[in-house]
């Protein structure tokens, strides 16, 4: 049987632009993605046209998260959250008092008697 953690997985863009870890800056992102669109663009291979243009699809997603830094910074949650996931912890606990639980009959007696 499968363990259910590998199906928790997410897309790794940063592996997509060759990039090594995720605290590329812009310049560096940018720069990846224009070598790999040269590399792969399906006009330079026509033998193998439909494997350049599924990397070029690929690497067309992994840009268009990494480039917008708003969808970087989900991006780069959610990927925290499942290794986090993975290592066997949960989300970070909720920030605050823990509710106290009043019991009935202290609630059913009138205030000022």
């Amino acid at each position: 049987p499968r363990d259910p953690r590998d199906a928790m997985d997410i897309v790794n863009y940063y592996a997509d632009l060759g990039l090594e870890d995720d605290h590329a800056d812009e310049a560096t992102i940018k720069k990846a993605y224009r070598k790999l669109v040269l590399k792969w663009h399906p006009d330079k291979h026509p033998e193998n046209r439909d494997e350049a243009e599924t990397r070029i699809r690929k690497i067309n997603n992994a840009y268009e998260v990494l480039s917008n830094p708003t969808k970087r910074q989900t991006y780069d949650d959610q990927r925290r959250a499942v290794k986090r996931k993975k290592q066997g912890f949960g989300p970070p606990p909720p920030s605050g008092a823990p509710r106290m639980r009043i019991p009935k009959e202290f609630m059913m007696m009138p205030i000022g008697f």
